[in-house]
């Protein structure tokens, strides 16, 4: 056996075998989650039902062949404003006490978990089948432009799910800080997610807010832009990477 090979098995291979394994998982719960939201969407309205998972499903398609660094920008763009439309209806529905019932609730709980699933199975898929090996050395790379764009889809869809959970002041400064891009602007978002998320103002009071899915889903929204915060491809000062 060959030195390279030996090294390939060693290092490499307990990794893939970790990753793989994750993947599984993630797949177990992103695809039946999906089935779900587009037979929800299709069966409301059919057209629009369609656009609304039709784009990203296409935009995993393209990550699996060529990879999400080659994914062309209007696909990302019309995955983007897509999930705006189911986003701000869900918020307002689970902001309604009319409309507060188990089947509102449970759309809810379904979105909000595809909203965290999906970013990270377009990780998963461009980072399993388009690493690449550095030539001469052991070391596994990927594509920046790839990278860059998993963590702008990971804070878009922390925003969605503060849009989701019904606040005004979280929502803004989360789409103000993905337009500045500056390290102060993703520690105000994420200090925003999380206030929001534990805190409401209601007859001229504030209270905390004893919703576990509002807070689970600002906690969570509050650690991608902690994650922002130190990642050396957000603030385009430290590197430029275009979209």
């Amino acid at each position: 056996m060959s030195e390279g090979l030996r090294k390939l098995i060693e290092d490499r291979l307990p990794g893939l075998i970790e990753d793989h394994t994750s993947y599984r998982v993630l797949q177990w719960v992103f695809w039946p989650v999906t089935a779900l939201l587009t037979l929800a969407f299709v069966a409301t309205d059919p057209v629009s039902g369609s656009l609304i998972m039709g784009a990203p499903l296409l935009l995993i398609a393209l990550t699996r062949r060529q990879g999400l660094g080659k994914v062309p920008k209007l696909i990302l763009m019309a995955t983007a404003v897509l999930s705006i439309v189911p986003a701000a209806f869900l918020g307002r529905y689970e902001a309604s006490e009319e409309l507060s019932t188990g089947l509102i609730f449970f759309g809810f709980v379904v979105f909000l978990v595809w909203v965290a699933a999906f970013p990270t199975m377009l990780d998963k898929i461009d980072d399993l089948h388009h690493s690449v090996r550095k030539p001469g050395t052991d070391e596994w790379y990927r594509d920046d432009r790839a990278v860059h764009r998993v963590l702008l889809i990971r804070l878009w869809m922390a925003t969605i799910i503060m849009v989701i959970v019904g606040g005004f002041v979280a929502p803004v400064l989360c789409f103000a800080a993905l337009v500045f891009r500056r390290r102060w602007t993703a520690a105000v978002a994420g200090i925003a997610c999380v206030v929001d998320a534990l805190v409401s103002y209601r007859y001229g009071a504030f209270e905390f807010t004893s919703e576990p899915i509002e807070i689970v889903a600002g906690l969570l929204a509050g650690q991608q832009w902690k994650q922002a915060f130190s990642h050396p491809l957000w603030d385009p000062r430290d590197q430029v990477v275009y979209l």
